[in-house]
């Protein structure tokens, strides 16, 4: 997201990828990343830097919502109206914010882990992990406890 990839995007050998989550790649294995998308980095030992943002601007925590109860899921989708303009194989859009901040929490026990190594580029602080281990900390808190993650009551 941004001026940075952007930019690198842009870079002469650079692939881009298609879809809603669309992942840049360049050097070896580049048409492989940019097409598989998050699950192949994250299947592959990929690992994340992110500039100056924290984990909510970490797109591969989305790639574990299947655990997530569709009941909460259903909270989230945007009325009709909006996906008529902007159709989810184009757009992400989400139309509910919980009390909680759940991926501040999955920031938290990463960093508690050692998962995340933080330094500075210029100004910017930065954030260095390995993706896979991240987002499965996601996935177990929507498997085992994930009305609990939202602040949410159980509906009944």
């Amino acid at each position: 997201m941004g001026l940075i990839a952007d930019t690198f995007r842009q870079m002469p050998g650079a692939v881009r990828g298609k879809g809603c989550f669309q992942v840049s790649a360049w050097g070896k294995n580049a048409k492989r990343h940019a097409s598989a998308g998050f699950q192949d980095i994250i299947d592959h030992g990929g690992y994340a830097l992110l500039l100056g943002v924290n984990i909510y601007r970490l797109s591969a925590m989305h790639y574990v919502e299947d655990a997530m109860p569709a009941d909460i899921k259903a909270r989230f989708r945007p009325p009709p109206e909006v996906s008529v303009r902007y159709p989810a194989e184009e757009w992400f859009i989400e139309s509910f914010e919980p009390s909680a901040k759940p991926w501040y929490e999955i920031q938290a026990q990463a960093y508690a882990a050692g998962l995340i190594t933080d330094g500075m580029i210029g100004d910017s602080k930065c954030m260095f992990f390995p993706v896979k281990p991240v987002v499965e900390l996601y996935r177990q808190a929507l498997l085992t406890r994930p009305y609990e993650l939202y602040g949410l009551e159980r509906e009944a």
